[in-house]
């Protein structure tokens, strides 16, 4: 049989081909799989924006079921402005006329309402006569409940500003109000046992010149008498008595306050005084509890001469 002469023109071009063949499978395959990873980005892209819709959605509907309850059953509506010296856009007022204290539901109000630690509203209660400020820290809920006074809902300086009657706190996601407790299996100690620990607790508490004269326990009332009256001996800058014993009463008692159970349980009443400068006398019933320790709440100059 005769061979077929094949000639090197011929040999070239058919090389051409089959590269030219081999490189467009190449790009077949390498489309084939950007194609499938855009699908399968553009697929968890879409299953991420359908959550975030769900969540959004879902979010959306517990606030307004929110909202509702508390306009059926308390009528809450809307908040709105305060009419006079309100700058900041953050305080909202509330009006309703019922029977019930704005803290049974205040942590509810706070969840449906409140939108950052930076506002501050009130509902007013034209049927109790309070007014009460609601506000959030630290995901806990204030309610502080005062007097109301007539005409203070469309003035910010005024609202709030009435006789205190309560002040409680509560646990924004538990909606547990935070109390000061002390645990009972603690027991109590020896009246010497609290005298010691108390003097020990004061030790580098007090001021330049201030001294704890006695410590004292009847067993019910615990008795802190101080001696102020040296703190501007050889000072630079003179403080005027009154005002250094008013500040020291909460360092007294915050020191007290911050010993263990069994201290706290030993004693019913403080009393610090501070001599010619006046004196003052706590309840364990006062004592709060933001959820940072027991303190008592202070507000203003209260001791008595």
């Amino acid at each position: 049989m005769k061979r077929q002469k094949v000639s090197c023109k011929s040999i070239l071009i058919m090389g051409a081909v089959i590269s030219l063949s081999l490189f467009g499978c190449g790009n077949g395959k390498k489309s084939d799989d950007s194609s499938a990873v855009q699908a399968e980005t553009t697929a968890a892209s879409t299953i991420e924006v359908e959550t975030a819709s769900l969540e959004t959605g879902s979010s959306q509907m517990d606030l307004e079921a929110l909202r509702k309850d508390l306009k059926e059953k308390y009528d809450i509506g809307e908040p709105g402005s305060i009419a006079k010296n309100e700058k900041t856009g953050k305080w909202k007022m509330v009006r309703v006329s019922n029977g019930t204290p704005a803290s049974n539901y205040a942590v509810d109000y706070a969840k449906a309402y409140i939108t950052d630690d930076s506002d501050i509203h009130f509902i007013v209660n034209f049927g109790l006569k309070t007014t009460t400020k609601i506000k959030t820290m630290f995901g806990k809920v204030e309610a502080k409940t005062t007097e109301w006074t007539k005409g203070e809902e469309n003035d910010a300086n005024l609202i709030g500003t009435g006789l205190e009657l309560a002040d409680q706190f509560f646990d924004l996601e538990t909606g547990e109000e935070i109390k000061a407790e002390a645990d009972p299996n603690a027991g109590t100690v020896q009246p010497d046992e609290l005298i010691n620990a108390v003097k020990e607790a004061l030790r580098g508490e007090m001021m330049e010149g201030q001294t704890i004269t006695d410590v004292s326990f009847d067993g019910s009332n615990l008795k802190i008498v101080s001696d102020i009256s040296k703190i501007n001996e050889g000072a630079k800058i003179q403080v005027p008595l009154d005002a250094a014993a008013e500040t020291s009463v909460g360092t007294i008692t915050d020191a007290i306050l911050a010993l263990d159970d069994q201290y706290y349980n030993t004693w019913e009443k403080i009393t610090v005084d501070f001599g010619n400068f006046g004196h003052v006398t706590f309840d364990k019933s006062s004592v709060m509890d933001e959820g940072l320790g027991k303190f008592f709440k202070i507000t203003g100059n209260v001791l008595k001469k």
